[in-house]
This record gives structure tokens, sequence and C-alpha cells, in this order.
């Protein structure tokens, strides 16, 4: 079974539903197909936030996965690049003999 991914407005419907008074987070995550456990994660994440704040955090999320990306690659073509420079400089180093 796939699951299902929620957008930031419908993660805040959900968190809005259940501060509604006389309503149980139970019930709430039953009406909404969430589990309990993912509901007190989101409840956690976003508590006090409003839709624009949430929009900002998750720009900052994904620029920041994007930034893991890049440095990951970067040190990926460092390591590449060095160990051709240790291999290169071991050839020169013995008169060109292995």
């Amino acid at each position: 079974m796939r699951k299902k991914r929620w957008k930031q407005d419908q993660i805040l419907e959900v968190l809005k539903a259940a501060e509604a008074p006389g309503a149980s987070i139970e019930e709430v995550c039953r009406i909404y197909g969430v589990a309990g456990s993912c509901f007190y994660r989101w409840r956690q994440k976003y508590e006090g936030v409003e839709a624009s704040k949430a929009r900002q955090v998750k720009e900052l999320e994904e620029q920041n996965r994007r930034l893991k990306e890049l440095l990951a690659t970067r040190d990926l073509e460092l390591d590449a690049v060095q160990r051709l420079l240790r291999k290169n400089s071991y050839r020169h180093s013995s008169g060109g003999q292995p």
C-alpha cells in the first residue's frame, strides 16, 4: 500500500480540526485517516505555525537538502581527484616504475 503524502496545508487543516472545542485527537485522526503518532509528530513540528511560516519552513528544508546534496557531490569529486593525484605522484616519485 502506498503511503499518502500530506501537503502542509492539509497538515495544518488536520491540526486546526483537533483544536476545535469538543474534538478529540483520536476522533480527528480517525476522520482524516492519520495515525496518532503521525499527528503528534506534526503537532510538535508545526505547533503555532501559520500557513505562510509553514511554507518558509518547507522551503528552508528543501534548500538544506539541496545544499547537502551539493556538498556530498563536491566531497566525492574531491576524493576522486585526491586519489588520482596520489596515484600520479607515486608514479613520478619512483621514476615512472610501478
